[in-house]
């Protein structure tokens, strides 16, 4: 059984925020159509459909999760996360790069100085870089609110696992 090193559980307020608009939107506009308030030409399930999709959209994405253990780093959204085993690792470092670069928040995928990056992205929060070896994405980069304790605890992972 591995043991944690480190963990934090970041709550996206403004990933929250815009998905959640989305969502109460579409909650308005089934409950206009179910009183007949809204006549439409939409199947009637559309616009509850849409509604919980937006709603586990939501749920998903209101979370970022970084957990590192003795055997790996897990990175995540909800359900969407990316598991790196140390022997994997090459190095890890704080990310310099411009948010802009990766076209917005949440998550990403882009090429960076030849280099495709996997980018789990927090508005607002600083970004930490695993690099590995042998992946056809060399790069993953999460948010984190504690960039120094997250690399030093990286860093302490690959020490630990290579000796």
């Amino acid at each position: 059984m591995s043991r944690t090193i480190y963990e934090e559980h970041i709550f996206c307020k403004g990933i929250a925020l815009a998905l959640g608009l989305v969502t109460v939107g579409m909650l308005v506009m089934t409950i206009r159509q179910w009183l007949a308030l809204s006549p439409s030409a939409d199947p009637v399930w559309l616009n509850p459909a849409l509604f919980v999709f937006f709603l586990l959209l939501t749920l998903n994405f209101a979370r970022l999760n970084v957990v590192i253990t003795d055997e790996q780093a897990t990175i995540g959204f909800g359900v969407i996360r990316s598991h790196t085993m140390w022997r994997d690792v090459v190095d890890c470092y704080p990310d310099e790069t411009s948010v802009l670069r990766y076209g917005g928040w949440g998550i990403r995928i882009g090429c960076h100085r030849g280099k495709w990056r996997l980018v789990f992205n927090d508005i607002g929060a600083p970004r930490v870089v695993l690099l590995r070896r042998n992946n056809s994405i060399p790069e993953v980069i999460f948010s984190t609110h504690r960039p120094e304790q997250a690399v030093e605890a990286v860093r302490t992972a690959l020490r630990r696992a290579a000796g």
